[in-house]
């Protein structure tokens, strides 16, 4: 699929982009290169009203409005080959209803009739030649075949080439069949055909046996197709089935129960509680129809298919599920399972199926009823209970494009046309709507009655006038609709924005103006001096001009381009006075980008600092925001759910987050995944979060490692009291572990209070440049080897500093390295390092700098992060890293402080590095060295630190300057130093030397001197 649109996969750093073919490897014929091609070729970019809204160059605008139509277009075509596939199946494998091919569609121009003239219009007000080509492709009523407004700006799909051929991929599907084994490439029309009927494509996966060698693609798969084809600026993660399905479970059902308790004054605790009660079928349907759930960061809309699986799996689990004349459904087993919806008949566990008889053309009365039920239960939930805002155009396209997609499922052939013509589709397009979640003008109290008493209409008109686009069939009375919705909000806009006061005062002052054209003040009285009127004219337009100013920078600026108003954009979560009320249900994965991204867009990181509590810290993540948003956006009561990376949990940014949420008590339960990887394609540790928008007392927690257990076996929660979380980090623990972990911390000081410094290590311009092997010595010469050019060198010993890595650090002891690094200088005396030191005596590095762009631009600044830099190594903590110290490697499976007794070795920051620690004078090295490679330490550090992909634990700074040190006197460290001199004295004779008995009898006076008991000490060696 890629390759046909133009594009490829690759990979940034740690995640997985879509972009665009490298220059050399562009296919003419390819869908993005085709357009690019009409798109130059009319020069259409120049006819948009706001080409800025699509990238800062005329390459970013060219390739962000040719990938939007491409991804307008592709939605279509996969639509269209599910719905085929529907048709087929409906007529029993009848391949006359197959139309997706190049018998039928010649071209682009056919492809364009199709859309626009046969699935955009009713088959009455088809044209006859149209209507007899195409007759048995249904009319639909999606907004998905109406010309969108970059489509009228620009090109239509009409206006490519069809000549142009693609060179068949050499991976492709279609190299197993026989008629293309031969074919070096084909015209792009054909091979997209080709390319989608190798597959299957499937409403569900358990319908039907498949076909072999057809391999299924369902809305599940497409789902994930859509979510990397629409990731290609961020590397977009596809949340897996098995979370999406657990939190929509978990959290719908509490905001059901939450309804029902609401609605009935009901006491229930949970969904099974819930079971047990009596209630009416319609009003019960009636209540959950009214939910509000809402993704603020849709995407390609995963979340919100998983929601509506969910609401019709509950309704049909309480009993409730009903038809159009009242009456229930019985017999079917309606669950979620793997993420999709299965609807199983009792008796036999067979899927339903809808079809027509062959002898009648018809359906049978009950899968008529079934299908029907479906159908409607779908519509009323999407129109109903489901929202959602991306800032993505792209993501908004295909969330709409898969919501239809699961009506499309249950789309079923009307009586009243006598089982010719299938159901319509809503439009459901309105729920889902473009902006940025994170910004808005106008604050959710912004008191909204004034339009309602001066404007022709009502609260109530605005929420029918959308209650009716949604069902409306006409495409005409759509399009008013529309207008009249637009003009709605224009008014709120515009009566929201009168109340600033600066337009008060402008309105004051344009009155004293026109007084003075009259030659009056503002008494009446008249001005006899022509001179003082000039001169107060010309202060007035001076003072008009500059309110007019500040309420254009305001209204117009471009800051608010892409804001949206969570305030009146959904009337469905208004109250009859048009207060903003919020959701019952905010679930979702919300975008993971470092503020530091978003630096260049100073107007609205500016924004985010003033507008959100959860800013406050200097870099931090916007999920955080998200946090906050989506709690702001809730009801009283709402439930929030997301899944996010577990980082805010203990580092620095999450300070704000913790806070907001610990000092609400509003944490309902966390699921922490330690070193689990949720998602294929990323390093990034997860943890769900739930959150209710209510004074919690106590939250369900869960620490899972193994993924398939998780999903595949209830787990038992634990319950932790909230009054345990402050803004500090988050040590999740609980019964005996708690205890212990209070008690270890209570009477002692930190490491951190306990010494100098804790700093991290060097970091080079150039690891292949500076840091070296040593290869042999003679006299005070060092032979290195460099991995930069493969070269041998001879360099002064006085040059070259034994270099350590994290894996050279084991308990107690540092490994032998033939690693070197080139000495930094700090700026006291960097003048030794003039230009014709380093030409004369290190060649190899000159030579490297006087072609290292980098290099030449910060030389000429003199500046990098803040601090002097002469482009060998950075200068970070030189005044100490020569000191004898303790050293920790960044990651390990457990404790492995080292000692680096004369301070002749140094060691490189990041994830290959790690950590150097100055004790203060009271406390020794070598007790310090003690407490640090206790089990006590590694116990303390799988608690409270990181847990990464292979039992490794984090022991960044953050993490171990928390651990508990114990304030003795110097005879009483004595014990300690006497144990580890003699550890140290066997390694340095042996370093595979077997010290553990002598660590069994550290760890013996460390459990002594924190005062833990035999159950406390299993706790800790368990």
């Amino acid at each position: 699929m890629l390759h046909l649109i133009g594009l490829e996969e690759t990979k940034e750093g740690n995640k997985k982009v879509i972009r665009r073919k490298a220059a050399g490897l562009r296919d003419e014929g390819s869908l993005l290169e085709n357009t690019i091609i009409e798109l130059e070729t009319s020069n259409k970019l120049a006819h948009l009203s706001d080409p800025g809204q699509y990238g800062s160059t005329h390459d970013e605008q060219s390739f962000n409005v040719t990938l939007e139509l491409c991804i307008t277009w592709v939605n279509r075509i996969l639509f269209l080959k599910l719905m085929e596939s529907q048709l087929v199946k409906y007529h029993r494998g009848d391949r006359a209803y197959a139309f997706l091919n190049g018998d039928t569609l010649a071209d682009f121009d056919e492809l364009y009739r199709l859309f626009f003239r046969m699935l955009a219009k009713r088959p009455a007000d088809r044209h006859a030649s149209i209507q007899q080509k195409f007759g048995r492709v249904p009319y639909l009523n999606s907004s998905l075949f109406e010309i969108t407004e970059l489509e009228d700006a620009t090109i239509n799909i009409n206006t490519l080439d069809s000549s142009l051929t693609l060179p068949l991929l050499r991976q492709s599907v279609l190299r197993g069949n026989p008629a293309y084994r031969a074919r070096t490439e084909l015209r792009a029309l054909d091979y997209l055909f080709a390319f989608l009927d190798a597959y299957d494509f499937a409403s569900e996966s358990g319908d039907d046996i498949q076909e072999k060698d057809r391999a299924l693609i369902n809305a599940s798969v497409l789902g994930l197709i859509f979510e990397k084809i629409n990731g290609y600026k961020d590397g977009s993660f596809y949340t897996p089935g098995f979370i999406t399905e657990y939190m929509c479970r978990e959290t719908i059902r509490k905001a059901v129960v939450q309804k029902f308790n609401d609605a009935h004054g009901w006491q229930c605790a949970d969904f099974a509680a819930l079971q047990d009660q009596d209630f009416d079928r319609t009003t019960a349907n009636e209540l959950i129809d009214s939910l509000r759930i809402c993704d603020p960061a849709v995407g390609s809309g995963h979340f919100l298919v998983s929601a509506l699986n969910e609401l019709i799996a509950i309704k049909s689990e309480l009993g409730i599920l009903q038809d159009h004349a009242g009456r229930r459904l019985k017999g079917y087993l309606i669950r979620v399972v793997n993420d999709e919806l299965l609807v199983l008949d009792e008796e036999d566990d067979a899927p339903f199926t809808y079809f027509l008889q062959e002898a009648t053309s018809k359906p049978t009365a009950e899968r008529q009823r079934v299908q029907r039920l479906l159908f409607h239960e779908k519509q009323v939930l999407i129109e109903n209970c489901l929202f959602g805002v991306d800032i993505n155009p792209n993501s908004v396209k295909i969330c709409r494009l898969r919501l239809w997609i699961e009506l499309l499922k249950n789309a079923y052939y009307t009586e009243e046309s006598g089982f010719s013509e299938l159901e319509t589709l809503p439009n459901i397009d309105i729920n889902i709507k473009q902006g940025n979640s994170l910004l808005s003008k106008f604050s959710l109290t912004e008191d909204l009655s004034d339009v309602f008493r001066k404007q022709k209409f009502s609260l109530q008109t605005y929420k029918n006038a959308v209650a009716a686009y949604k069902s409306t069939a006409d495409k005409d009375a759509k399009a008013e609709l529309q207008r009249f919705i637009d003009d709605i909000k224009a008014q709120f806009r515009e009566t929201v924005i009168n109340r600033d006061p600066r337009r008060k005062r402008l309105s004051a002052k344009r009155g004293e103006r026109i007084l003075l054209d009259n030659n009056v003040d503002i008494f009446g009285t008249p001005i006899k001096d022509p001179k003082l009127v000039q001169m107060e004219k010309k202060r007035l337009d001076k003072l008009i001009a500059q309110i007019e100013t500040e309420i254009a920078e305001v209204e117009n600026n471009a800051l608010y381009r892409g804001s949206f108003e969570w305030r009146f954009e959904f009337p469905e979560v208004l109250d009859e006075q048009g207060n903003y009320v919020g959701f019952d249900a905010v679930i979702g994965n919300p975008p993971y980008i470092r503020i530091q991204e978003l630096q260049s867009e100073t107007k609205i990181v500016d924004y985010y600092k003033r507008s959100f509590q959860t800013s406050k810290y200097g870099n931090y993540d916007i999920y955080v925001l998200f946090v906050e948003l989506g709690i702001t956006i809730s009801r009283q009561a709402g439930k929030l759910c997301y899944i996010l990376p577990n980082k805010f949990l203990n580092a620095n940014y999450g300070g704000p987050v913790r806070k907001f949420i610990s000092d609400n008590n509003y944490l309902n339960g966390l699921v922490h995944f330690g070193h689990a990887q949720v998602f294929d394609d990323a390093t990034t540790y997860t943890c769900i979060i739930s959150l209710a928008k209510k004074k919690i007392d106590f939250f369900k927690y869960q620490k899972i490692d193994d993924l398939e257990s998780w999903h595949s076996v209830e787990k038992e929660f634990s319950n932790v009291a909230t009054s345990t979380l402050s803004e500090k980090e988050w040590h999740i623990l609980e019964g005996a572990e708690l205890s212990l972990f209070q008690k270890i911390n209570k009477k002692n000081t930190t490491l951190e209070q306990a010494t100098e410094r804790i700093f991290q290590g060097l970091k080079t311009s150039a690891d292949k440049i500076y840091i070296v092997e040593e290869l042999s010595r003679e006299f005070s010469k060092i032979k290195i080897f460099c991995p930069f050019n493969s070269q041998e060198y001879w360099l002064e010993e006085d040059l070259l500093f034994t270099l350590i890595k994290g894996g050279d650090s084991k308990a107690f002891k540092i490994l032998e390295t033939n690693r070197l690094i080139l000495h930094p200088y700090s700026t006291e005396n960097a003048e030794l390092y003039d230009e014709k030191f380093l030409s004369e005596r290190l060649p190899l590095t000159w030579h490297y700098l006087n072609t290292h762009k980098s290099y030449l631009e910060n030389r000429e600044n003199g500046k990098m992060k803040g601090e002097k830099w002469y482009g060998y190594v950075y200068p970070k903590a030189l005044d100490v890293i020569h000191k004898p110290k303790i050293f920790t490697p960044d990651i390990a499976l457990r404790a492995s402080f080292s000692y680096d007794n004369d301070g002749s070795k140094f060691f490189t920051g990041g994830a290959a590095g790690g950590y150097g620690i100055i004790p203060k004078p009271q406390f020794s090295h070598l007790y310090l060295l003690a407490l640090l490679n206790s089990k006590i330490t590694t116990w303390a550090i799988s608690k409270t630190s990181t847990q990464m992909r292979g039992g490794y634990f984090s022991f960044e700074s953050r993490f171990i300057k928390s651990l508990p040190i114990s304030n003795l006197s110097e005879g009483e460290q004595v014990p300690f130093e006497y144990i580890v001199n003699q550890i140290l004295t066997q390694k340095s004779l042996d370093s595979a030397a077997d010290t553990t008995a002598l660590e069994v009898e550290i760890d013996q006076l460390v459990y002594a001197l924190y005062g833990l008991t035999a159950e406390e000490i299993a706790l800790v060696e368990g």
